[in-house]
């Protein structure tokens, strides 16, 4: 009996499902290995079922449908640490190395923010709770920001721009404070949620590490605020100096006031991040490990922080090409202001 019996289609097998909803495990990105968990099995009534994949300590906006078919290659039993000691490869995390006997320190309460988004003011906040976490020493290496191949591109880019006494326009298009803005509108929270961030009373617990929605907000406010203290004397090229120093002499003169106190003190009128955009942000973001290092954390609060510069970070690189036009960005210096950047003094740190 041949003919069209033999013409029908084979019925695909079933992919064999390895986990189950809610069983943590570990899940490779990149190369990197991550605590994971899984959070249901979609369509699991098909041959290929789908892994719904949380990245333990990581926004869901960013869980991921994984195929079953394909789970072999990226997901394994037991935790991140337990894969990397018996296949090599790296984590995520940080690895804090603690002083012993360290006194509890409390770090100082957050900035209140009252008119937007990213505005920021010196109004003092609520007193900030806090159980009995250890002060750690940040070990440089361990901070691990890796930038993602792009990002890093547009630095490299940049570095070879700006030596050849190319200048990037100020006012950027897109400043910081505009993508700031930008970011916090793709994180859901509610009106209230973001109107109580202003006056955010933090009680951290050791059982929970989960990076809030808020808590994502609040590290995008915070390195806004951080960019506008450091900017002038960590973040700019020699030639870019006198640039920086022209806005801020414009700022004062605008407002009667003093140079000095204008560029350090945000609340007199300049803002970096108004001016300032994409490529000097992520210059700040490269840097943050030695920056970091020069203050004392304690080491669930750094984990916090780390988790919103990651999931940030995520988010420039999905829309750098929204933010940076790159051929549009940079001019060419005249010949006035280069014969002012190489008889400068070099009154403003470089770049380490």
């Amino acid at each position: 009996m041949g003919g069209a019996w033999g013409n029908y289609p084979k019925m695909p097998t079933k992919v064999v499902l390895e986990f189950e909803a809610g069983e943590s495990c570990t899940c490779l990105f990149n190369g990197v290995a991550y605590d994971a968990k899984v959070q249901e099995i979609k369509d699991a009534d098909t041959p290929n079922p789908k892994y719904v994949i949380h990245f333990k300590g990581w926004n869901t906006r960013y869980d991921e449908a994984l195929p079953a078919d394909k789970a072999s290659e990226r997901l394994f039993k037991g935790s991140a640490a337990d894969y990397v000691k018996n296949n090599g490869g790296k984590l995520p995390g940080l690895k804090m190395n603690r002083r012993p006997k360290a006194p509890e320190e409390q770090p100082p309460g957050a900035e209140s923010r009252e008119d937007s988004p990213v505005a920021s003011t010196s109004k003092t906040t609520k007193s900030v709770k806090r159980s009995a976490f250890p002060v750690a020493i940040l070990d440089e290496k361990d901070l691990n920001i890796e930038l993602p191949k792009p990002l890093r591109r547009l630095l490299v880019d940049d570095y070879d721009l700006i030596s050849r006494n190319f200048n990037l326009r100020v006012p950027a298009e897109w400043t910081i404070d505009r993508i700031v803005a930008d970011y916090i509108k793709t994180i859901p929270v509610t009106h209230e949620q973001l109107k109580s961030i202003d006056e955010l009373y933090v009680e951290y617990d050791n059982a929970d590490q989960k990076v809030t929605n808020v808590a994502l907000i609040c590290t995008a406010r915070g390195l806004c605020d951080y960019f506008n203290v450091i900017l002038g004397y960590q973040l700019l090229y020699k030639f870019e100096r006198n640039q920086y120093n022209d806005l801020v002499q414009a700022e004062a003169a605008s407002k009667g006031l003093k140079r000095g106190n204008v560029a350090t003190l945000p609340e007199h009128g300049f803002r970096a991040s108004a001016h300032y955009g994409l490529i000097h942000l992520v210059r700040m973001i490269a840097r943050l490990p030695k920056l970091l290092n020069l203050t004392q954390w304690n080491d669930h609060l750094i984990n916090r922080i780390m988790g919103g510069v990651h999931d940030f970070v995520v988010f420039l690189n999905k829309n750098h090409r929204q933010y940076f036009a790159f051929a549009d960005e940079y001019q060419s210096a005249t010949s006035e202001y280069y014969r002012r950047a190489v008889t400068a003094d070099d009154e403003l740190g470089p770049i380490a």
